[in-house]
């Protein structure tokens, strides 16, 4: 599935868990969104995506995560991993 929404082969190395958040989306409904937070290895494709599905996917230096926007639950991954 992440190959038809992202263009990447990747590989589930550890399954961290998940966490919630409920917020309004694009079209103006509050709604609940699920994370689920797992650590992954790149093993090929290149990255591409469908307008429709995804927001936003980019390739992010961990050392530059604390300059993004990041919401609530990937901000305590991020934290729980030690990359902020």
């Amino acid at each position: 599935h992440v190959k038809s929404q992202t263009g990447l082969d990747i590989c589930v190395s550890e399954r961290l868990g998940w966490d919630t958040e409920i917020k309004q989306d694009h079209d103006g409904e509050t709604k609940l969104f699920i994370y689920l937070d797992n650590m992954c290895e790149y093993v090929d494709g290149e990255l591409s995506w469908d307008d429709d599905s995804i927001e936003r996917l980019e390739w992010v230096d961990i050392t530059k995560l604390s300059s993004y926007d990041l919401v609530p639950p990937s901000v305590r991954l991020f934290k729980k991993l030690g990359y902020l």
